[in-house]
């Protein structure tokens, strides 16, 4: 009878996984499968596992050369495409309020109740954004290792989770406004109502994001749209309640996208889902969640601080500033365009990466080290010529139809235009970090980043006028651009091992 080959020896190859490291990876690789010093002498005539695997490793090295080529990289203009697609349901929503005068939220509102909508909108995407992080991490896993059932089930953990997290904050804020008479009846059930609402499309949207299903997030928010449009339109219920009701239309309809998709990935006799709890999911993912959650602070921090300036004199703790959203949406028409490169950027140093797998350098650390690094800093330099260009192309056309109208936006643009380019550069960073599964890494300058955006915008505006607060946002973008970029240089130096464990 003659002795079987260990798998490792053979199904690497044939199965086209990852090689080995070195001998001593494949040494593991040997015990794992049961293959200790005693087999490796008795059954294979070797001193031990280490004596094996350092016979059998130039095998895999020699192979290198006969492995299939790499998938064929996709074309930079799609893979952008796909990177701005993202904001397609703010294009739709912006189409609407333009044609009709309102959207899934906002439009035709007095200015207390736009505060109290704005509070709810910005408390959504901060509350929600971290599970959102930790769904998509926790998703894209299970699916990259082909268990869609799993997929479905840890996606649903942490969007409970999220939704959740929503429902204990309302409650809390409800508790302290009936205490401290925040805001005046019915306010604060509108802050409360759009915040849990658009938290839970927000989570529903995510999970569509990571499935690729970027048509059902556009078909969702029509959806909804619709709804709303019949609801006002045909039945004359009011603007918000209609609003609540199309955004939980668009939840559903998203929802329902998500677990059909999942359904249908899922063969026949598949093995059940696993059995997921939220500690452990917080200790696989607690660092994206943690970096996502202060991504989104990050991003409105400078409106809390803007539209509680002044605030003083009103019934509510915040007065929603027009104006200044306005030029802040605008500025972020940049930033959207630059979320495509980043996109295209990170699929091709993936592509990359998968390549120089099978390369002959892969062998060689410290030229791939220095090969990383020059693509991260060479694709910044790359990128600066893009944000200049389309800056001065947003500038001059809201000089053009009059959307600065007032010396005030036209400065606040200008500020908000600077900060997206560096928010996108910082992206970018993080990107390379998520990529290697160094999440950890950004806490720190995201942290600190946050902190900027809260200090400089706090002294600016009550030194001066609300509008100063995009200031705050520009140093909270510069130091997110440079602590993510440092941290992904430092990542880089060890690119070789940080490459081997994330399995790209």
């Amino acid at each position: 009878m003659s002795t079987p080959v260990p798998g490792v020896l053979t199904e690497s190859r044939a199965a086209g996984l990852r090689p080995p490291l070195d001998e001593f990876d494949l040494a593991i690789r040997l015990e794992t499968e049961g293959v200790t010093d005693e087999v490796a002498s008795a059954k294979f005539g070797y001193r031990g596992a280490l004596a094996m695997a350092e016979a059998e490793f130039p095998r895999f090295m020699a192979d290198r050369s006969t492995k299939p080529a790499p998938v064929p990289a996709e074309s930079w203009i799609g893979a952008y495409a796909r990177g701005v697609s993202y904001a397609l349901p703010m294009v739709i929503c912006a189409a609407a309020l333009a044609l009709q005068g309102f959207s899934l939220w906002g439009g035709g509102l007095d200015g207390e109740t736009a505060s109290a909508v704005g509070a709810g909108v910005v408390s959504s995407f901060v509350i929600a954004g971290g599970f959102v992080q930790g769904l998509a991490s926790r998703m894209s896993f299970h699916l990259g290792i082909r268990e869609p059932a799993s997929a479905l089930r840890v996606g649903a953990l942490w969007a409970g989770a999220g939704f959740g997290a929503l429902l204990v904050s309302a409650a809390i804020f409800l508790l302290l406004d009936l205490l401290f008479r925040w805001m005046p009846f019915p306010h604060e059930l509108t802050a409360a109502g759009f915040g849990i609402s658009l938290g839970a499309l927000f989570l529903a949207s995510g999970a569509l994001y990571v499935l690729e299903m970027r048509a059902a997030v556009a078909a969702a928010t029509l959806a909804g749209l619709m709804a709303v449009s019949l609801l006002v339109g045909v039945l004359g219920i009011p603007l918000l309640a209609s609003q609540l009701i199309g955004i939980w239309v668009s939840v559903a309809a998203a929802a329902a996208a998500v677990t059909w998709r999942l359904s249908r990935m899922t063969p026949a006799g598949a093995p059940p889902a696993r059995s997921f709890t939220v500690p452990r999911e917080l200790y696989l993912a607690g660092s994206g969640f943690i970096a996502g959650a202060l991504y989104y602070l990050l991003l409105f921090a400078d409106r809390l601080m803007a539209w509680t300036a002044g605030a003083e004199t009103t019934l509510l703790p915040l007065l929603f500033r027009g104006d200044y959203e306005t030029a802040m949406d605008l500025g972020m028409i940049v930033f959207v365009l630059g979320t495509g490169w980043v996109h295209a950027s990170v699929a091709a140093f993936r592509h990359w990466a998968g390549h120089a797998r099978v390369s002959a350098f892969a062998a060689e650390p410290e030229r791939l080290n220095r090969n990383a690094l020059r693509r991260l800093l060479g694709s910044i330099l790359l990128f600066l010529p893009f944000p200049a260009a389309a800056a001065w192309a947003v500038l001059s056309a809201a000089k053009f139809f009059g959307l600065a109208a007032t010396p005030s936006m036209e400065r606040v643009l200008l500020v908000s235009l600077a900060a997206y380019c560096f928010l996108v550069i910082g992206l970018w960073s993080r990107s390379i970090l998520d990529l290697l599964n160094l999440q950890h890494r950004g806490i720190a300058p995201a942290a600190a980043a946050v902190a900027a955006d809260f200090a400089v915008g706090y002294v600016a505006t009550r030194a001066g006028s609300y509008d100063l607060a995009a200031y705050g946002f520009l140093a909270g973008s510069i130091i997110y651009a440079a602590g993510m970029t440092r941290a992904a240089c430092r990542a880089s130096r060890r690119f070789d091992h940080a490459w081997f464990a994330s399995g790209i």
